[in-house]
């Protein structure tokens, strides 16, 4: 049987690397997997406690004029109907991008239900949610407003194009996923599809409508010792003429003891390919675990065409998982006399 799952996961990422490569556009987290929520809905609830909450912070390009900020926050909560399995969650983001001030806020609620058949689980979840986006006309410059004169831009001039300053639509999506506990291993693989209605989404007079996004998803903890654990990562979206893939593992260590309630700790180092295999970035990535709190964070090294411009600076990101209490009956025992 481990044969066969290392076969798997081998066959998964050979074909990463097979399939066509374009760039990335929906917004992400390095540290992909402290946000599952927004990385797959059948996530929703995937852990054995009853409930946890959820932070994300990145800023990101802060040597070049204004920096992208992006935030989130989610919660989740696992519940049970007729005997089976579901979960609820909801997570709100908010993106602040460049010198324009374009600002998305994302409000999503998910369902999932989960079933375990014969050691091996699976999740289906859907997402349903609003968009808001905004954009200051007064920071926006167009070929139109090019004065030739001057050789600048001049925001005076007409720039030919109706602007609106704000938008908002429906958003729906979808995922499925499959997860097994095998001896020491923990694996889990899923895919998603989002914005499956295909919402218009234009600050012009055009119709512009946003595609489905493809996304496929990997991880596995494997125990080498008592005391040393790896987890490999990977994520690979593809968005019509888009792609992203991100890859890399922590590596983890238990304590022996417990100063100030800690588990463990963890180091790692991931990479971003948004095209054609041209690097992006390599993240490096430190934390803690405590009993019930997962903390991260990690620094992204652009090593992509942007790195003279950046001086190889690129994004600060924080994250932080609150886990509550597990009140699941693992094990179940039958009463009887003792003589």
């Amino acid at each position: 049987m481990i044969n066969r799952l290392k076969l798997a996961l081998i066959l998964l990422f050979v074909w990463s690397f097979s399939v066509k490569h374009l760039y990335a556009q929906d917004i992400h987290f390095s540290q992909y997997y402290a946000s599952p929520l927004l990385l797959n809905p059948s996530y929703t609830g995937m852990q054995d406690e009853d409930w946890r909450v959820m932070g994300n912070y990145r800023t990101q390009w802060r040597a070049i004029e204004k920096p992208y900020n992006t935030s989130s926050i989610a919660y989740d909560r696992k519940f049970y109907l007729y005997s089976e399995k579901f979960s609820g969650g909801i997570y709100f983001v908010n993106d602040q991008s460049g010198g324009i001030n374009l600002t998305v806020n994302q409000l999503f609620l998910s369902l999932a239900y989960h079933k375990e058949v014969n050691y091996n689980e699976f999740h289906v979840g859907v997402q349903l949610g609003w968009v808001f986006k905004s954009i200051d006309n007064s920071m926006v410059t167009l070929p139109n407003q090019f004065d030739n004169t001057s050789g600048y831009f001049n925001s005076g001039l007409s720039s030919g194009e109706i602007l609106c300053e704000n938008l908002n639509y429906p958003d729906f999506n979808i995922g499925i996923a499959w997860s097994r506990k095998l001896y020491n291993i923990e694996l889990v693989i899923g895919l998603s599809l989002h914005h499956i209605f295909l919402p218009k989404e234009t600050f012009t007079e055009y119709d512009n409508f946003l595609y489905m996004r493809l996304g496929v998803q990997a991880g596995i903890k494997y125990d080498l010792t008592e005391r040393i654990y790896i987890s490999p990562y990977l994520s690979i979206n593809y968005h019509r003429d888009a792609r992203e893939m991100m890859i890399g593992s922590n590596i983890g260590y238990i304590l022996p003891f417990k100063p100030f309630d800690i588990n463990d700790v963890f180091v790692g180092l991931h990479y971003r390919d948004p095209v054609n295999l041209r690097s992006d970035a390599l993240i490096f990535v430190a934390g803690l675990n405590l009993s019930h709190l997962y903390v991260g964070i990690s620094y992204d090294v652009n090593i992509s065409n942007l790195r003279a411009a950046t001086a190889n600076r690129g994004a600060f990101e924080f994250a932080f998982i609150y886990k509550g209490i597990d009140t699941d009956i693992k094990k179940k025992t039958i009463p009887c006399d003792r003589y």
